[in-house]
């Protein structure tokens, strides 16, 4: 996957990926011992809501014997990954759709996408599966 933007990288708008969270109230970082080659870290407090951070690894249910295309990518992943890089009313380009994936997670996400395919049977079988996913939209 690639990323492409205009101007400089501070100004590009990520959305921070979340996932529903635990309620509660602060909690508090203590200060660590540094290793010799940084500075200390700060204490720090953080405050819990309807949401947290999303993890860095993200277990999401493998494709396997359900895939549409032997290299299909879960909707659930290609949808963080979208959310965070590519601002409200983006463009998602998939040079390589496959199954379409990208389109279904972009749909999702309230972005566009433009989904290119080489391989006509793979092409026709992501067409149907957009069609079908619209209808639950």
């Amino acid at each position: 996957m690639t990323h492409w933007y205009r101007g400089r990288w501070a100004a590009t708008t990520h959305q921070v990926p979340t996932i529903a969270g635990t309620a509660r109230p602060t909690a508090t970082i203590g200060q660590r011992r540094a290793p010799t080659h940084t500075s200390p870290i700060a204490s720090a407090s953080y405050t819990y809501g309807p949401t947290r951070l999303a993890r860095s690894v993200i277990h999401i249910r493998s494709l396997h014997g359900t895939a549409i295309h032997p290299t299909q990518k879960p909707v659930e992943l290609l949808d963080l990954l979208i959310r965070y890089a590519c601002p409200p009313g983006g463009v998602v380009i998939d040079p390589f759709a496959g199954s379409g994936s990208a389109g279904i997670a972009a749909r999702a996400a309230g972005r566009r996408a433009i989904l290119i395919e080489a391989d006509e049977q793979h092409c026709q079988q992501a067409a149907r599966w957009l069609a079908a996913s619209r209808l639950h939209r």
